[in-house]
């Protein structure tokens, strides 16, 4: 009831204010909320139409068309995103997961470390970027960044078991 609401919402505003990007980015979100992505795609490139350096809105789009696995747009507005505004830690983190989809794990090591350090705090940022880590056989620098993970979020299940795994894994390197 309440997406439908703010549905209703945002088409009015824009039947007021036709320009009006953040009108059309919420719209955009609440139909994507509907699933209704063909017009929410309309809507996102509508926005960016009326304003380019919407940095949200590109992680928005970015964010819709990942969940459609077009990946490769997706790194588009992700990227976009990130120029536009380099202290994005979401944008960051949401191309390295993209990148990091695509087997790209140097850029997607990039932008999770870029994560990391506007978001020391984040335990997820951590885990995220020791993920990638291990899979690019750095199991030293994966290992620290699960123990960050824990000493930030000590209930951290997976972060515990890939710990155990990766010192298993450097035990057999030895």
């Amino acid at each position: 009831m309440r997406i439908r609401g703010g549905l209703t919402f945002y088409e009015k505003s824009l039947k007021i204010r036709p320009n009006y990007s953040y009108a059309h980015n919420n719209l955009a979100n609440t139909l994507i909320e509907l699933g209704e992505f063909d017009r929410a795609y309309t809507h996102f490139l509508e926005t960016l139409k009326i304003d380019p350096g919407y940095e949200q809105a590109h992680q928005n789009l970015a964010i819709a068309l990942a969940q459609r696995n077009r990946f490769d747009e997706a790194i588009e507005h992700f990227s976009e995103a990130v120029r536009l505004r380099p202290d994005f830690a979401d944008a960051h983190n949401n191309l390295a997961n993209v990148l990091a989809v695509q087997e790209r794990l140097n850029e997607a090591a990039t932008h999770f470390s870029r994560t990391v350090e506007l978001q020391p705090g984040s335990p997820e940022a951590h885990n995220n970027l020791a993920h990638t880590l291990v899979r690019q056989g750095k199991l030293r620098e994966a290992l620290e960044h699960y123990s960050e993970t824990l000493r930030l979020r000590p209930d951290h299940v997976e972060a515990r078991q890939k710990i155990q795994i990766v010192l298993a894994l450097l035990e057999n390197q030895s």
